[in-house]
C-alpha cells in the first residue's frame, strides 16, 4: 500500500524527515524517538529563583551539551535518540554551535518559545495587549532567525525540525483556559494564531528560502472543561485550536499572514503525556485519526512513572508503527530536575552527584556542571538509560564516559565557535 502524506508531512520530508506520516505499519526508525533536554545545573531547590537564563541550547551551557564537556548530546545519540526537545530560548544568544552540532550526531531539534513574553514579561507581556502576541512574538522570532536558526543563504538550519509556539498554553493564556469558560478559550486562542502569525512575518522579513519547519503548540493532558464535551484531554484543545486556525476573526483577532493556510500546511499537533501507552488509544488516537485524518502529532512529553520503563515504551511505539499520523515520542526527561520539588524529580533519566567535572561561566553567574548518574526506575528499580536505549535502538554506553572532560578542549573548541561569547 503506497504511503499518503499531507502537504504538511510532504513538507516535512522536503527538510529531510525520518517522521513520516503513514498509512500502514512502519519501522522505528521512521519515527520519532526524542529525549526533553532542560539540564539545570542546580542540584536542590537553592538558587533556581536567581537562575540568569534558562537558555540550554546557547553557547556558554556548551560544558554540559558539548562535545569536550559533558557531552550530552553524544551521550543522547548513544541511547539512540534521534531528537532532542528543547525547553528555555533566549533569541539573544546564538544557538548555531548547538544546531551543528546535533545535525553532526543525526539529531533533529525541537526548540520553543519561552514563557517569558507570554506571561512573565513585566510589564509588556501578551496580557498587556489583550492576549495578542504579535508585537512581542515577532521580534524574538526574528532574532532567533538571525542567530542561528537560518543560514547564511536564508534557508533554515537543517538540524531544526519543529518549533513550538508555546508549552502548554491551556494552562498559562490564562492559567483558567481549560476551566474558565469560553473568555479563556478565545484567550488562549488569540495568543497561538497571533503569535504564529507573528513568527510568518518574522520569516517574512528575514528572507527565509527553501523548505520551512513546522509549527507545533504542545497542549497538556489535562481535561478541557471549557471545550466541547465530545473530545477527551488534549484532544478537545486541539480541535478548539484548530477552529481557530480556520477561523481567526471568531477570536478577535486579524492575521497579517495567512495563518490558515501555514496552519494546514506546516502544523504538527503535540500533546504532553504521563498516562501509560495502555490509555492511549481508547483517551486520545482513536479519536484523534477520526478528527484529524491528514494532520501528523506526537507526544512531546512522554514518561509514566509508575510502569515497567521497558515495556511501556515498547507498547507506545507499538501503538505509533501502527497508528496513521502518530509520529513518535519524545521521552521526559534527560535530567532530574532537582530545582523542581516532589515528584517532579521522578521523572529525569539522569541524576547528578557530587563531582563536579568543571566550572560553568554562565551569564553573570558560574556554576558547576556534574557528572551524570543514571537514576533507577521508582517502580522497580531499573536503569532508566538503559530501558530507553532497548527500545530506542541504541547503542549503549559505558557509566564512566558520563564522567569524562577535557577542560582544554573546551577552550580550544570554543576559540572555534560561531557566534560565540566568553567561555570557560
Amino acid at each position: 500500500m503506497p504511503i499518503t502524506m499531507s502537504v504538511a508531512v510532504a513538507a516535512s520530508l522536503a527538510l529531510g524527515f525520518s517522521f513520516l506520516q503513514h498509512s500502514e505499519a512502519v519501522g522505528r526508525e521512521h519515527l520519532i524517538r526524542g529525549i526533553s533536554y532542560g539540564p539545570v545545573p542546580l542540584m536542590s531547590v537553592e538558587g533556581a529563583s536567581e537562575l540568569p537564563e534558562d537558555d540550554w541550547f546557547c553557547n556558554e551551557a556548551l560544558p554540559m551539551w558539548g562535545r569536550p564537556g559533558r557531552g550530552d548530546l553524544r551521550v543522547m545519540k548513544q541511547l539512540g535518540a534521534n531528537l532532542v526537545r528543547l525547553y528555555g530560548n533566549d533569541p539573544q544568544n546564538n544557538h548555531t554551535n548547538f544546531l551543528d552540532e546535533a545535525e553532526s550526531l543525526g539529531l533533529a531539534v525541537a526548540p520553543g518559545m519561552s514563557d517569558w513574553p507570554y506571561y512573565q514579561e513585566t510589564p509588556g507581556s501578551c496580557k498587556d495587549t489583550d492576549f495578542n502576541c504579535f508585537s512581542q512574538i515577532k521580534p524574538l522570532y526574528l532574532q532567533n532567525l538571525q542567530k542561528g536558526f537560518l543560514k547564511p543563504d536564508g534557508s533554515y538550519h537543517p538540524a531544526l525540525k519543529y518549533f513550538n509556539i508555546l508549552n502548554e498554553p491551556d494552562l498559562k493564556m490564562p492559567s483558567t483556559a481549560a476551566i474558565g469558560g469560553p473568555d479563556g478559550l478565545a484567550q488562549m486562542s488569540r495568543t497561538l494564531i497571533s503569535a504564529l502569525d507573528a513568527m510568518l512575518d518574522a520569516e517574512k522579513e528575514a528572507g527565509v528560502v527553501g523548505p520551512k519547519i513546522n509549527f507545533t503548540a504542545t497542549f497538556s493532558f489535562a481535561m478541557c472543561l471549557s471545550c466541547s464535551r465530545e473530545y477527551g484531554p488534549a484532544l478537545a484543545q486541539m480541535v478548539q485550536l484548530d477552529d481557530a486556525m480556520r477561523h481567526p476573526e471568531k477570536y478577535g483577532y486579524e492575521p497579517v499572514n495567512n495563518v490558515t493556510e501555514a496552519y494546514l500546511t506546516r502544523f504538527t499537533h503535540s500533546f504532553n503525556t504521563a498516562n501509560p501507552a495502555s490509555d492511549l488509544k481508547s483517551m486520545f488516537f482513536d479519536g484523534y485519526v477520526v478528527k484529524f485524518p491528514q494532520m501528523p502529532v506526537y507526544i512531546a512529553e512522554y514518561h509514566s512513572v509508575h510502569v515497567d520503563q521497558s515495556s511501556d515504551l515498547e507498547a507506545i511505539f507499538a501503538l505509533a508503527e501502527e497508528t496513521p499520523l502518530f509520529l513518535g515520542i519524545s521521552y521526559f526527561q534527560y535530567q532530574v530536575p532537582y530545582w523542581k520539588a516532589g515528584t517532579e524529580r521522578e521523572f529525569g533519566m539522569f541524576g547528578l552527584n557530587d563531582q563536579v567535572l568543571m566550572p560553568m561561566d554562565y551569564f553573570s553567574k558560574t556554576f558547576n556542571v556534574h557528572c551524570l548518574v543514571p537514576q533507577l526506575s521508582p517502580y522497580n528499580g531499573a536503569n532508566m538509560p538503559q530501558a530507553v536505549a532497548k527500545v530506542y535502538g541504541g547503542t549503549g554506553f559505558e557509566d564512566a564516559i558520563l564522567c569524562t572532560v577535557n577542560p582544554a578542549a573546551i577552550s580550544s573548541w570554543a576559540g572555534n565557535l560561531r557566534g560565540s561569547s566568553a567561555l570557560p
